[in-house]
């Protein structure tokens, strides 16, 4: 059986949420401004950790008058 690497582990809205220090309303508006890459399986959406980890290093290199977005 193939191994998953890292970077292909899939999260789902909680555990991304989690792991973004964010709510379930950023996520959506995250994912429907095209800021935050996600598939939708069935009615579900999940992402890949690497879209995660991609989304938080582009973040972290904007000036800080830039970030358009909330955290809780």
């Amino acid at each position: 059986m193939e191994r998953f690497k890292e970077n292909e582990i899939l999260f789902d809205v909680e555990e991304a949420m989690e792991y973004l220090h964010v709510s379930r309303s950023t996520i959506y508006r995250l994912i429907k401004r095209g800021e935050l890459k996600g598939h939708k399986v069935g009615k579900k959406w999940v992402f890949y950790k690497r879209n995660l980890r991609d989304f938080l290093e582009r973040k972290a290199y904007r000036p800080e008058g830039e970030v358009n977005f909330e955290f809780e």
